[in-house]
């Protein structure tokens, strides 16, 4: 079966375009602000997008860079929700015009944060510019911003996502740990970050690894379980109340199971000390 991978610039995956948390967005009707640390900013003017969300934009993307990067897509509600493995109802045609109000209303700044492959550069711009139902065919008729279409067209700082393994995933939060990781593996099969820095780029409401280090081992499993991605995670805890996840890329064909942690420095049977560790201060 052929594959389908979507470009994807790697700004946008570093970055949150979407978030975990459906009752945040469902109460978020007037708007929504997200910065990090480094320079990005969000802004949702309506609801923010959510897992369901992003699955629509991914195919947006496809439709676009199946058909010669065209910014502007005509499509029927019909197509849309059989090619995201949705059901044909009402429900789901709702939900669709639901993510355009979206996606339409979000927009991006890069200030001094944005890598183009040679520098960091400064930017806004929106996802969707316009959007239109055409009643009498049941046509959807979509703009993409041209300037969000252009940075992955011409990204020479990117990865494909895989659609199919997109949908399959059916967890927010293996969702986004699967955008983030993907990334990191170019010319390496092992990446390492500080276990509260990860949560925080997903965005995770967890401030301590106790509660952290659980979610993931479990979106890793689903990793595991639904895409050809195979990954061992490694989590090694560096003094009190702090721990580093480890991402280790094996072969598609590995069986994997995620790893207990492991307390680096401490005999193996100490237990003891290995879980006063993990407790926060």
């Amino acid at each position: 079966m052929k594959k389908d991978l979507v470009k994807q610039d790697l700004n946008f995956m570093e970055v949150p375009l979407w978030f975990q948390d459906d009752r945040l967005a469902e109460s978020r009707t007037e708007g929504f602000v997200w910065r990090d640390n480094d320079g990005f900013t969000y802004r949702a003017g309506y609801r923010p997008p959510v897992k369901t969300d992003i699955i629509f934009l991914v195919y947006l993307l496809s439709q676009s860079q199946k058909q010669g990067w065209i910014t502007d897509l005509s499509l029927s509600r019909y197509q849309i929700i059989k090619d995201c493995n949705l059901i044909k109802s009402k429900f789901w045609y709702d939900r669709l015009e639901e993510s355009l109000k979206r996606w339409k209303m979000i927009g991006l700044e890069f200030e001094g944060c944005f890598y183009d492959g040679k520098e960091y550069i400064s930017m806004n711009f929106g996802i969707i510019d316009s959007w239109v139902l055409d009643k009498a065919s049941s046509m959807l008729h979509i703009r993409l911003a041209p300037l969000y279409l252009t940075k992955i067209k011409e990204s020479k700082f990117f990865r494909y996502l895989n659609f199919d393994e997109i949908k399959a995933l059916h967890s927010p939060l293996a969702t986004r740990v699967y955008e983030i990781v993907i990334k990191m593996f170019q010319g390496r099969s092992f990446w390492e970050i500080d276990c509260v820095k990860f949560a925080e780029k997903i965005p995770l409401n967890r401030k301590y690894p106790a509660d952290i280090i659980p979610k993931i081992k479990t979106a890793v499993n689903r990793i595991n379980e639904k895409t050809s991605l195979r990954l061992k995670l490694r989590i090694r805890p560096e003094g009190r109340g702090k721990a580093f996840l480890g991402f280790e890329k094996l072969p598609a064909d590995t069986s994997v199971e995620v790893q207990p942690p492991v307390a680096a420095g401490l005999p193996e049977d100490d237990g003891f000390k290995r879980l006063v560790l993990l407790i926060p201060p």
